[in-house]
């Protein structure tokens, strides 16, 4: 889905990060908050807080890359780990399983006045 090759190290950030964020400030939060060089050539995981959106930045052929990834239909599963770490290694398979793994939320529409749960 990302394209992204299997030579990178994946790294997913636990903390809370503004979705409004793009390359200069997830560079910035890089490099202050986690104390890494986002020009080193490591893929950082960033979830919102619902869960809904990813987004994986990154430093490839000269360029700062940004991707994002919006679930419509659940949300994206987010790994457990110990939280008082900051950042977390993933694997490559992590990564895949992540990003293609929804989880299916329940939605209640209204029709006709009546409440339908799905």
């Amino acid at each position: 889905m990302f394209g992204l090759a299997g030579a990178f190290r994946y790294y997913f950030c636990h903390e809370k990060v503004s979705m409004r964020y793009r390359h200069n400030g997830l560079g910035c939060f890089v490099k202050n908050e986690l104390h890494r060089d986002p020009l080193n050539g490591d893929a950082y995981i960033f979830m919102s807080k619902d869960q809904k959106t990813l987004r994986v930045f990154y430093y490839y052929n000269k360029k700062l890359i940004l991707t994002d990834a919006k679930c419509l239909s659940g949300v994206f599963p987010r790994p457990s780990f110990d939280t008082a770490s900051r950042l977390f290694e993933v694997t490559r398979d992590d990564f895949v399983r992540m990003v293609e793994d929804i989880i299916p939320v329940k939605k209640v529409f209204e029709v006709c006045s009546q409440s339908v749960t799905f």
